[in-house]
């Protein structure tokens, strides 16, 4: 399973131009295109201990990187501020890739979101979801129910500190 924060809580701001841009980002955990089984266009994708340490990283969508970069190799490696902040783009995705939306420009790391430690101590339901795949010769009723075990599980742990 992998995580991504909602829309509304990935939007950024392209700075270090001379005009400011809003751009519509994916916030996602290290593991996200390796649980979507999409490698990328070019360059890499995330890993775990980047995830862990919450590195300024991006992944940039095709369209994205042919209108910035001009569809140049030499994007990987480059630096493109966001929110203030200097990422290293390190791939460029497909260009039939679109996920979780066509509006997303880049993918950043979750962990790398200054509200990140907030995230893991409170309770912010919308804050994000969960996705996931199916392995092989599990339906998706067998998957359902496993998940439902676990969420019960957490649940009782959960109030049982409170």
């Amino acid at each position: 399973m992998a995580l991504v924060f909602r829309p509304a809580a990935a939007e950024v701001t392209l700075t270090g131009t001379n005009e400011s841009e809003q751009i519509q980002a994916a916030k996602v955990s290290a593991n996200f295109f390796s649980v979507l089984g999409v490698p990328p266009f070019l360059g890499r994708s995330f890993s775990s201990g980047e995830g862990e340490r919450g590195d300024p990283l991006a992944v940039l969508s095709h369209g994205f990187w042919q209108r910035h970069f001009g569809s140049s190799p030499d994007a990987i490696g480059e630096s493109l501020e966001i929110d203030g902040i200097n990422s290293t783009v390190i791939g460029i995705m497909p260009p039939d890739f679109q996920f979780p939306s066509k509006d997303v420009q880049f993918w950043l790391l979750n962990t790398a979101d200054s509200r990140w430690p907030r995230f893991t101590v409170i309770r912010l339901a919308d804050a994000f979801c969960g996705i996931g795949r199916l392995k092989p010769n599990v339906t998706f009723e067998q998957a359902q129910a496993e998940m439902s075990t676990i969420a019960c599980r957490l649940a009782r742990a959960t109030v049982s500190r409170d």
